[in-house]
């Protein structure tokens, strides 16, 4: 339930511009970016882009990532994960997404026919599709990876047929499919234990094992289109290479292991030495198949990248948290691409009533998850260390600053100059007892001193935040007959006391 409270809730925080007592306009302010689950491009024309989210929504760019605008959603809920997304090269308006859903039981592969403005589920309805490919050479035929086994469809999708055995131990629970470029009857698909092919279109299945680390999840694998021999593979366990169509594998080791859990990779076109490796610590890169570097940040987490076909210098990743970032040096440097791409998820806002261009979100990560902005949403700042969103209960304005109120209890401000949390007026019971009492030695009868009674302490009980009410002149404001400074903590039982 609150993972549904929270995809319910605010998805991007939203200024209310007061036009009058009955109308209202909102504009989007951000803070921009999101998670990006998926990426797409139309073959025949990279201008083109189209972008799946964690929350089923479709978002579509018409210059290269520098706009993006609002098409969609796929699916009922607000759950549907849109694992990929496929431009079909004969028809630009025609698209293919796979979905699975996080609880509400939905899932499967869904066409658009209308450029992504629509979407009806063409096949698998309810299955959790987490992979999707279409052949190169025929692109009527389409194949899904579920976790229940792989399917395939020969007429865009009306009808689909599963090409593995059913209820078979292995044969299930996958994470990817690739088509052989040249041959469609062969086919290779990766599981959450370790990659399988056919070369018969799915009557027969053996396991290309041999090099690779067992049990590991597959998470992609991508066939060099000028030497289908030449095949890559990533998992859990790292980066695979196989000169021989599977037959053996060999790990890439210039990855270190803390940092190996790689998503997906990609070659560039015009020269296979070079390849990226999208991993959930950055993005990767290798122009020699042996020596990666990391290209950017190690907090990044990268799950889709499209490569400009004609300018292979141009890089185009999806993010867990930055959303569209793009490189036009080969990943030397990135720049923000979310213009129109303001997809946070919120679960906590403070609005300063006394400044409201000044605001403070609290993101659903649990790194980072704090940004405010000083000037109504044209830009966000990271706000410091000190406190984390799951230590969190509620976040306040006050003229001092930005307040938070612990689940634990007590307090904590965030100090500007500093640049981080720091606690602030808890109080506590003094547990101090008296000393143990003592008898009198050599005396009979004489009965012990009784304890001293302990000196009561007030607790902390409430703690007036400020609060700002209208007055009945429009555009003036006066102070609430029960305002206490924001600095002000009332005790039971005393007279407030001030935070020191």
């Amino acid at each position: 339930m609150q993972m549904k409270r929270v995809l319910l809730g605010l998805a991007t925080l939203l200024v209310i511009f007061a036009v009058s007592a009955k109308a209202q306009t909102w504009r989007q302010v951000g803070p921009p970016g999101g998670t990006v689950i998926s990426l797409a491009a139309d073959p025949n024309n990279i201008e083109s882009l189209y972008l799946g989210t964690a929350d089923g929504h479709v978002f579509a760019s018409s210059d290269e990532g520098a706009h993006w605008q609002l098409l969609s959603r796929i699916g009922t809920g607000q759950d549907d994960v849109i694992t990929h997304v496929i431009v079909d090269p004969r028809d630009a308006q025609r698209l293919y997404a796979s979905t699975w859903t996080l609880y509400s039981g939905g899932g499967g592969v869904c066409r658009s026919d209308d450029g992504g403005h629509t979407w009806n589920i063409i096949g698998l309805a309810h299955e959790t599709v987490r992979a999707l490919a279409q052949a190169p050479t025929d692109p009527k035929l389409l194949l899904a990876g579920a976790l229940s086994g792989v399917y395939r469809s020969s007429d865009e999708g009306a009808t689909w047929e599963r090409i593995t055995p059913a209820n078979h131990s292995d044969l299930r629970n996958f994470d990817s499919v690739a088509f052989d470029p040249k041959d469609t009857n062969v086919i290779y698909a990766g599981t959450y234990h370790l990659p399988w092919k056919t070369t018969n279109g799915g009557k027969d299945w053996f396991p290309v094992v041999k090099g690779m680390i067992d049990d590991s999840d597959v998470m992609s694998i991508i066939v060099d289109p000028a030497n289908v021999e030449s095949v890559h593979a990533t998992a859990c366990s790292g980066i695979y290479h196989s000169m021989n169509g599977g037959q053996q594998w060999v790990k890439y080791q210039g990855i270190p292991s803390v940092f190996r859990r790689t998503q997906l990779i990609r070659m560039d076109p015009t020269n296979a030495s070079i390849l990226y490796a999208g991993t959930t610590s950055g993005l990767w890169k290798t122009v020699n198949e042996k020596d990666f570097k990391r290209v950017t940040p190690g907090d990044w987490i990268i799950n889709a990248l499209i490569i400009d076909q004609k300018n292979p210098q141009k890089i185009i990743i999806g993010t867990e948290r930055e959303g569209v970032q793009i490189s036009t040096d080969g990943g030397a440097s990135f720049t923000s691409a979310n213009n129109g791409f303001q997809h946070q998820h919120i679960s906590d806002v403070a609005l300063d009533r006394e400044h409201p261009e000044r605001a403070l979100v609290v993101l659903t990560f649990d790194n980072n998850a704090f940004l405010a902005t000083k000037d109504g949403g044209n830009s966000w700042t990271t706000l410091g260390p000190g406190l984390k969103r799951t230590e969190l209960r509620h976040v306040y304005a006050a003229p001092t600053g930005w307040w938070a109120a612990l689940t634990n209890g007590g307090w904590m401000m965030y100090d500007d100059a500093a640049h981080k949390w720091l606690r602030a007026g808890l109080y506590v019971l003094d547990t101090t007892s008296a000393p143990a009492a003592k008898t009198a030695k050599g005396k009979k009868g004489v009965a012990p001193k009784a304890a001293a009674p302990k000196k009561a302490v007030p607790q902390l009980t409430a703690f007036l935040v400020m609060a700002w009410r209208s007055a009945a002149m429009p555009g003036t404001r006066r102070r609430p007959a029960a305002y206490s400074s924001p600095r002000t903590l009332v005790r039971r039982g005393s007279q407030p006391a001030r935070i020191r």
